[in-house]
Formats: structure tokens, C-alpha cells, sequence
């Protein structure tokens, strides 16, 4: 029988294993050295981007006490923080981590964070904060008021060369998968990725504002301003009622003859009618100033106000500016409240419930109204225009009505056209026909718009040979109170509506050129609709009834032309809740 080896003895091992033994121990160091060095690294970045974030935070503080120094000391102590945290996830050794099972997900995220972060936080930043700069303290205008054009084209270098990185910055981040990632993780990839896409957006705006502003406001031209009525729903945002001229002389900006949509009617079309909007729309859109609006593309319906304006008023302009109460609510943000010459004090805060309802219950005469109106547009434009405004305030009121669709433009020169014709500012259908549409006008002759809740959701779901399918799902509620039929005035309940308190809404479904007519349905039951056509794409109509408190939960069907794999423009009307900002259907082709 083999003896055991005394207590304490070596036991007798064989060369070979105690030089695998070795090497399993020396292999263990390193490891262990490694995951100890790569967790380091790990909690380095995590507090660099925790830092980051806390110091941009106080950067948006400080801007919005208008501290400017601060601003710029805690944007830079950003910049540092970020770059940092992209070094620390930038070694080599890091891609290990990166492939470790549990971790390599969170890992891959916060990698990707650190090095967008440190791209956008670089020269970048340090160009948009000396052009942040440039805006402070009306830094774009004169002592006497004017644009100093000069300066405002000077400006759109830093912001054209941030425009593509934030771009491509929000872009990566949005298209990080988040399964697998901890909860952490993720709600930091959400918030990265929605930071970026507002500030991509922001910036982009900007810069296309820039470059449209400079040749309008160069040289000698007149533009009429249009107050698009948003609690009267048109598909391009609203009635247009009160109109201004808005006189320029190089930068010199001032308003001039003021007049009423009401007023501007001629006794047949100015202009020729595309074939399919006059059976739709009928030949009143070149008739009737409050009518040119029914046309969902907004350089048509321009053109028509524009016609219209010199034929019945004599008033000759080069362009047309169109503007909802909202885009005003948004621009009193930049330049404090006005008191109207009731009293009245108007702010961001009660603009839009006073220009879109209280009006009509103060002041019932419809003349009356729009003078109110002309008033409001003059006003805000004078303050606009004084030498003390912080540019950076307005240009992110402008920048913000742009987004959402509430403030478009449209020239009559054809360069300058073209420029906006890249823009959403544009309000214009798609070139090649080939986006997705959903427009509102309102069918009760009234002012109950005010009162419309306005939900949708657009995607592609299929790819088939005969075009990609698409799927809208749009819910109408209407808010009116439940004894609107008594305590709203008549001009808001619409005076020739039978049914006081409802409100008809006439949904204009435009599909791609090429593709099927758009199909209505709610709970499953197919919904009349009247067949048509705009600028060659298949349409239908489609006439609501709300009551107070009602919703209709719609999903709208319709296809594009065979062929289509791209992925598809998706415009709607803005209304007074609900912001139509650009957006894009992704392919259901990959």
C-alpha cells in the first residue's frame, strides 16, 4: 500500500504540470491586471461623461440666466471632460472589454458616447460657442436697428461646418442598439441621442435660416407677412387673415401697408390652377386670399396670396411669409411681452390661448379682430428689430417655429427659391412626388380649431413588388367643453353650423405619385372618403364630425409606386398642440 506523504512534505509533481501550473498562475496575473486596468478605464470614463453631462447642464443654467462667461467656461470645462472620456476608452485594451460577455454591450455604448462626445466637443464647440458669442447682445444688428449682413454671413461659417458632424453625431447614437444594455446605460444612450438630434436640428436650422436671410435682406425688396389663423385650420396651417408689408432696404427692415384677407377677393382665379386641386379645391384657392391656403403645397398657395395682393389691393411684393399664433408665441419669448392698446399684456405664456380664442370672446367684430392682429404682427416686429435684442434668443424662437412647420417663406426669385426649397421652411409638397401627406382644414366656418387634438404616428410596413405599404395612425380629439354650445360665441361655433359645439375637419390624404388611393378606416370599418387628385398624387377627402370630448382613432392605408424603396417624406399640418416638424418614414426595404 502506497504511504502518504508526511504532513507537511512536498508533494512529488511532475515537470510538466508545475510548468502549466505556472503558466495558468502568470496567465491569471495578467488577467486579473487587465480586467483591474480595464475596469479603471471603465469607472474613468463613466465619471468624464458624468462630468460632461453635469457640465453642460450648468452651461444650459447659465444661458438661461443669460450668463454668457459662465456659458462658455462651463461648454469648455464640457469639451475637457469629454475628450477625456474618449481617451479613456480609446486604448487598445478597451476592445477586450468591448467583447467580455454581460459588460461588452454597455461597454460598445458608452465607447461610442465618449468618442461622438469628443468629436462634438472639440473644435466644434469651441466654433458654435464664438459664434454664440457673436449673437449675444444684438450682435448681428446696428445701433440703428439694421442687419448688419456682413456679420450675418460671416456666421454661417461655423455653423455650416458644425451642421454635418452633429449630424453624423446624432445619427451613430440613435442607431446604437439598446437590447442588451443595463438600464443605466441605456436611459444615458437615450438622453445622448436626443441631446444630439435637438442640437443637430438646432444647428441645421440655423444655418439654412442664415443662408436664406442674407440675399432677402440684401438689396430692396418687399414680402408680405401672412397671420395664418391656426384656430381655423388650412392644410399649410391656417386662414390667412391679417396681412403687413414688410418693407427691406439692405438690412433696414420696416412695416408697412397692413390690410385683412377678407378684403382680398377677386372676381375670378389670378392664376392658373393645377387641374386636379381646382375639381378638389375648387377655383376659389386663386380667388379668395383666405382660401389660397385649402392648397396643402405652401409655394402655390404663396403665389396665389401674392397674385391676389396685386391684382385687388395693388400691392406688390417678392415673397410671402407665413406665421401662426404659436411661431408669435415662441418669437415674444426673445422679446418679452407687448401691452396691446386695450391693456392687455401678451406673452409666451397667453399668446396663443388670446390670439386663437380669447380674441372672439372680447372683441366679436371680425374687422376688429384683424386690426388686433396687424397690430400684435407690427408690434413684434418692431421689437424684433431694436438694437437691444440678444440675436441668440431670437434666432432660437425662429429656429424652433421653423422645426415645427410655423413659419414658412416663399420667394418669388428663383435663386433665392431654390435655397429654400432645400429647407423645411419651404411648406412645399415633395419635388418628386413622392412623400406621404395628411392635411387638416377645418369645415364648420369657424374658429373651433382651437380645440382640436392632433396624434400620429407614420410607418412603413411593407416591401412589396407593387410598392412599399404604408400605415398612418392618426387620432382626432376634440377638447371643446361640453357645454361649448352655450358659453362659446358665435363666431366660434361657426354661425351658419347647425350642430353648436362640433367641429367638422376635412383630412386631405395625399399618397406618392404612383401609388394607391389612401384607404380610412376606424375600429376595422372602412370610412367614406371622396376620391381626387393634387399635383398628380392620388388623394382622398376625408369629412369628420367631432362633439365635445369625442375622439376617432383612424389608421389610414395607402401604398407607393413599384419601385419606391427609399425611405419617404412625411409632411402634416401643424395645429395649435401639435408640431409638425420634418421627419422621414423609414424604408421597409432595409
Amino acid at each position: 500500500m502506497p504511504r502518504r506523504p508526511a504532513r507537511g512534505a512536498r508533494r512529488y509533481e511532475p515537470e510538466r504540470s508545475r510548468r502549466k501550473r505556472r503558466i495558468i498562475g502568470a496567465f491569471g496575473v495578467v488577467a486579473l491586471s487587465v480586467l483591474g486596468w480595464l475596469a479603471f478605464n471603465a469607472v474613468s470614463a463613466r465619471n468624464h461623461l458624468l462630468d460632461a453631462r453635469a457640465a453642460l447642464e450648468a452651461a444650459q443654467a447659465a444661458s438661461d440666466r443669460d450668463d454668457e462667461p459662465e456659458v462658455d467656461e462651463a461648454a469648455r470645462r464640457a469639451g475637457a471632460e469629454l475628450k477625456a472620456a474618449s481617451n479613456a476608452v480609446s486604448q487598445p485594451q478597451w476592445s477586450l472589454y468591448a467583447h467580455l460577455p454581460w459588460v461588452g454591450d454597455d461597454a460598445r455604448a458608452v465607447r461610442t458616447i465618449a468618442q461622438v462626445g469628443a468629436t462634438v466637443g472639440g473644435k466644434i464647440l469651441d466654433d458654435l460657442l464664438d459664434a454664440r458669442g457673436t449673437l449675444a447682445d444684438g450682435g448681428l444688428r446696428r445701433d440703428d436697428g439694421s442687419v448688419d449682413l456682413a456679420r450675418v454671413a460671416a456666421l454661417r461659417r461655423p455653423l455650416g461646418a458644425a451642421a454635418a458632424p452633429l449630424a453624423d453625431a446624432a445619427e451613430r447614437l440613435g442607431d446604437l442598439p439598446q437590447n442588451g444594455l443595463s438600464s443605466s446605460i441605456r436611459d444615458a444612450v437615450e438622453a445622448a441621442a436626443d441631446a444630439a438630434e435637438r442640437a443637430a436640428n438646432a444647428v441645421r436650422v440655423a444655418d439654412r435660416t442664415l443662408n436664406i436671410a442674407v440675399p432677402m435682406l440684401r438689396g430692396s425688396h418687399d414680402y408680405a407677412v401672412v397671420f395664418q389663423n391656426s384656430a381655423e385650420l388650412r392644410p399649410t396651417g391656417g386662414l390667412p387673415g391679417a396681412w403687413s408689408v414688410l418693407e427691406v432696404r439692405d438690412g433696414r427692415i420696416a412695416i408697412g401697408r397692413q390690410g385683412s384677407g377678407r378684403d382680398v377677393i377677386a372676381d375670378g382665379p389670378v392664376a392658373p390652377i393645377d387641374p386636379g386641386v381646382e375639381r378638389t379645391l375648387g377655383a376659389r384657392v386663386a380667388t379668395d386670399f383666405r382660401d389660397t391656403a385649402l392648397v396643402p403645397d405652401f409655394p402655390t398657395a404663396a403665389s396665389y396670396q401674392q397674385a391676389l395682393l396685386a391684382a385687388v389691393e395693388g400691392v406688390d411684393v417678392d415673397g410671402v411669409l407665413a406665421i401662426d399664433p404659436v411661431a408669435i408665441s415662441y418669437l415674444l419669448g426673445a422679446t418679452g411681452p407687448i401691452t396691446l392698446s386695450s391693456g392687455t399684456s401678451l406673452s409666451e405664456d397667453n399668446a396663443v390661448d388670446y390670439l386663437l380664442h380669447q380674441v372672439y370672446v372680447d372683441i366679436p367684430d371680425p374687422d376688429e379682430q384683424d386690426a388686433v392682429f396687424a397690430g400684435i404682427v407690427k408690434q413684434v416686429f418692431d421689437r424684433l428689430l431694436s438694437a437691444d435684442l440678444p440675436t441668440a434668443d431670437l434666432i432660437d424662437a425662429v429656429s424652433r417655429a421653423v422645426g415645427e412647420r410655423r413659419f414658412l417663406v416663399w420667394s418669388d426669385e428663383d435663386a433665392v427659391q431654390r435655397r429654400i426649397s432645400r429647407t423645411s421652411v419651404s411648406g412645399a409638397l415633395p419635388a418628386d412626388g413622392q412623400g406621404v401627406g395628411i392635411y387638416f382644414s377645418d369645415g364648420t366656418r369657424s374658429k373651433m380649431s382651437y380645440f382640436l387634438d392632433v396624434d400620429a404616428t407614420a410607418r412603413a410596413v411593407d416591401c412589396g413588388s407593387e410598392g412599399q405599404e404604408y400605415r398612418i395612425a392618426l387620432t382626432l380629439r376634440s377638447t371643446a367643453p361640453p357645454d361649448a354650445a352655450t358659453t362659446e360665441p358665435s363666431y366660434v361655433l361657426g354661425p351658419d353650423f347647425r350642430e353648436k359645439g362640433a367641429q367638422v375637419v376635412n383630412i386631405l390624404m395625399l399618397a406618392p405619385r404612383g401609388g394607391t388611393v389612401p384607404v380610412a378606416s376606424i375600429l376595422g370599418g372602412r370610412f367614406p372618403t371622396d376620391d381626387l387628385s393634387v399635383d398628380g398624387r392620388p388623394g382622398a377627402l376625408l369629412t369628420l364630425l367631432l362633439r365635445p370630448g369625442e375622439a376617432a382613432p383612424l389608421q389610414i392605408s395607402m401604398s407607393g409606386p413599384a419601385g419606391e424603396r427609399g425611405p419617404t417624406p412625411f409632411g402634416m399640418t401643424p395645429t395649435v398642440r401639435f408640431a409638425s416638424t420634418e421627419h422621414t418614414i423609414p424604408s421597409a426595404c432595409g
